[in-house]
């Protein structure tokens, strides 16, 4: 072999060795970088004319478990999304409290049916009677707070969605910024392990956000996805949007998240948006979506199903009795009804007119069943003005609110069913079902029970439509259908509702007895949702849509926790409890009301040891118990969904150190092994470097002997 060979090949390793003592240092500095995956340079011998033609480095690469790094972005998202669940349900247990404080949901409940037992022990007392108003204007203000911090909740999750989706777009942005460069570099047969790491790392920070698929291409690019296929980034880089509001209520329907694609050129959204919110896979953004639309909506339906059982029972007790002196004025909530509805009561009651002291003026008695049969609402309001004369009158407002006022000066109404046979619509007294003489008032009625049959008249305009949404237990819609008003009768309406080419194939709906509107899932579709996104009904004067009638707007089982309140008659004079009992028997001139009587205040206090049914809400079934225990169980249940959504991100957690730790042991530097590589690289450098010297000492003695 010539000097000449023997030089080559001894800066061949010169430079080989000098390079593979570069990557061993570069491995050793970034020992603790997180993300950073070790390199190893790919040594191989030159061969020149079927000669050894020294040593050259061949490549540089990455030591990577594809697998493992698949698998860790999962176990990331999942953990994120499991970790925002999670502080969310250890707040809304800071807000609801411990249930052994006196300022708990349980304890302010306890408080005012202990209230409600005292004042029966002398209900003339102005004390006792305020101490009962405290205590449930307590009771009422600690479910209106909670929801309303369960709003702000809602709306706060849904601004840490906005923050995301701005991330999210700064990591797509990267990694399409870094795509070219790899695949230049690599088509250079250049080093582009540094870009790779940058890229792999805004990959796995794009996964706590959104579970994530990648997809490597020919050239070194890869293609981003969401785990269920949706296209996040390939040749041309995608936008997310979404926009979050200022403040939401119960009936708040969020923004949803879209995806657009971004003009390579111009930079501009180009034309076609795709809704992603039920394709994100995992991630803080699937945490908080179900945060938003799923975990605090159900404990808010459970919130608002206490509110709604408690509000519809003591006015139901409350509406039965009577108050000394008697209010000068009765008047309802809306109902929707206008004067020409059926009324479609049965039973038999007394509208009566007592004076201050509680002597009866006049009163008319009502008989559904033999006097008025099969009336309008006009021809009752006519019967009870016909009936009172100049001492008083009726009238129906054109949102449906019945009112019923005294004329004397001092003179109060009073409205008393009979006992045996009461006036009664939709399962409800006259005086419950319109509301006359609540205790409690609320924003939302607290039943939908509207007493209509399916042959009265609807008294919708044909051609006005709803358009409703139905969901999957996943959140995904399943169906967008617009059902327009038609025919003149609610059976018209429930036949179109049924057609089975639209939500027919996914529900039956129909009215029950008491005209409250049923809609059962068809067989083999499970726990889906349906809910209206837009409502274009109005029933003739009273204004009310299909949707208010009927509550079929999404948040209306959540929307009976908000706006509580004693009635305000009965807050500045607590003389206007009814805790009294009218007497039907007294004749004009005769004593119908009694200060002290407490035979009302007694069935209010029998109130807390009765059972009554709670409907589905949240993640609490169907249940027949007493209020009490029903608010213990509005509690525990999200007690068990906070220790739920720990002991997941628990798991998640450890499932992403083990898996993390496996890639670590993969791609992770071993500062022994690296330095024992870099004690071989080093001695082969320096063999390499006396080779080149020895050949010099040759060549400077053969010039010498020349």
């Amino acid at each position: 072999m010539s000097l000449n060979a023997v030089l080559s090949n001894a800066y061949s390793g010169v430079n080989t060795n000098q390079a593979a003592l570069r990557i061993t240092s570069n491995n050793v500095a970034n020992a603790n970088t997180e993300g950073y995956a070790r390199q190893e340079a790919g040594i191989s011998a030159r061969v020149a004319g079927g000669r050894g033609a020294g040593v050259s480095i061949e490549e540089i690469t990455r030591v990577v478990d594809e697998f493992l790094e698949a698998a860790e972005g999962d176990a990331i998202s999942a953990a994120e999304e499991a970790s925002i669940v999670r502080s969310y349900h250890d707040r809304i247990q800071s807000l609801i409290g411990r249930p052994d404080s006196d300022t708990s949901l349980t304890a302010r409940l306890d408080a005012t049916m202990a209230s409600l037992s005292t004042v029966t022990l002398d209900a003339s007392d102005s004390l006792r009677r305020q101490s009962l108003i405290s205590d449930l204007e307590s009771f009422l203000s600690e479910i209106n707070r909670l929801s309303t911090d369960i709003d702000g909740l809602r709306v706060e999750a849904s601004n840490q969605m906005s923050e995301q989706v701005a991330i999210a777009n700064q990591k797509l942005e990267q990694i399409a910024r870094l795509n070219p460069q790899i695949a230049k570099s690599q088509l250079g047969q250049g080093e582009s392990g540094a870009l790779v790491d940058q890229r792999d790392r805004a990959i796995r920070e794009l996964s706590e956000i959104i579970d994530v698929r990648v997809t490597k291409t020919g050239n070194g690019a890869v293609q981003i996805s969401t785990a269920d296929g949706v296209t996040l980034l390939d040749d041309r880089r995608r936008l997310l949007t979404y926009s979050s509001p200022g403040a939401a209520d119960s009936f708040t329907e969020f923004d949803r998240i879209t995806i657009q694609r971004v003009n390579p050129l111009t930079g501009a959204l180009e034309p076609g948006t795709r809704v992603i919110d039920d394709s994100l896979g995992g991630g803080k953004l699937q945490g908080l979506v179900n945060v938003r639309d799923k975990e605090l909506p159900d404990i808010s339906a459970t919130l608002g199903e206490l509110a709604r059982v408690f509000a519809d029972q003591i006015n139901a007790l409350h509406n039965e009795n009577a108050s000394v002196p008697a209010p000068s004025a009765l008047v309802g909530r809306a109902t929707g009804l206008i004067g020409s509805d059926l009324a479609n009561m049965t039973g038999e009651m007394d509208v009566a007119i007592v004076d201050a002291g509680g002597t009866l003026v006049t009163k008319v008695n009502l008989n559904f069943d033999t006097g008025l049969v099969n009336p309008t609402m006009t021809d009752v309001i006519n019967a009870i003005n016909a009936g009172l004369g100049a001492s008083g009158v009726a009238s129906l407002a054109a949102d449906g609110s019945l009112s019923i006022s005294a004329s004397g000066i001092g003179d109060g109404v009073v409205v008393a069913s009979d006992d045996a046979n009461p006036a009664m619509r939709a399962g409800r007294s006259f005086a419950h079902f319109f509301g006359l003489n609540d205790l409690v008032v609320a924003q939302q009625p607290t039943h939908f029970d509207t007493g209509f049959d399916g042959t009265d008249a609807h008294n919708f305009t044909v051609g006005q439509s709803i358009d409703f949404e139905v969901r999957g237990p996943d959140g995904r819609t399943l169906r967008n259908e617009s059902v327009s008003v038609v025919g003149t009768t609610f059976d018209d309406i429930l036949s179109e509702l049924n057609n089975p080419i639209g939500l027919g194939g996914y529900y039956t709906f129909s009215l029950d007895p008491n005209g409250a509107l049923q809609a059962q899932p068809v067989t083999g579709f499970g726990e889906i949702s349906l809910i209206t996104s837009n409502d274009t009904t109005a029933r003739l004067s009273s204004n009310q849509s299909f949707s208010e009638l009927f509550g079929l707007r999404k948040g209306t089982k959540a929307s009976h926790a908000d706006g509580l309140r004693v009635r305000d008659s009965i807050q500045v004079d607590p003389e206007f409890l009814s805790l009294g009992k009218f007497d039907r028997n007294a004749n004009a001139g005769e004593r119908a009301l009694t200060v002290g009587d407490s035979r009302g205040a007694a069935e209010l206090s029998d109130m807390q040891l009765s059972q009554f049914s709670f409907d589905a809400a949240g993640g609490l079934q169907p249940l027949n118990t007493t209020i009490s225990q029903y608010a213990a169980y509005v509690v525990g249940n999200a007690a068990i969904m906070a220790e739920t959504a720990s002991a997941q991100e628990t798991d998640t957690r450890a499932l992403q150190t083990s898996v993390s730790e496996r890639r670590q042991d993969v791609s992770g530097v071993n500062i022994d092994e690296e330095l024992a590589q870099m004690v071989v690289f080093q001695n082969a450098y320096n063999a390499s470097a006396r080779l080149i010297s020895t050949v010099r000492q040759m060549f400077d003695e053969l010039l010498s002997v020349v």
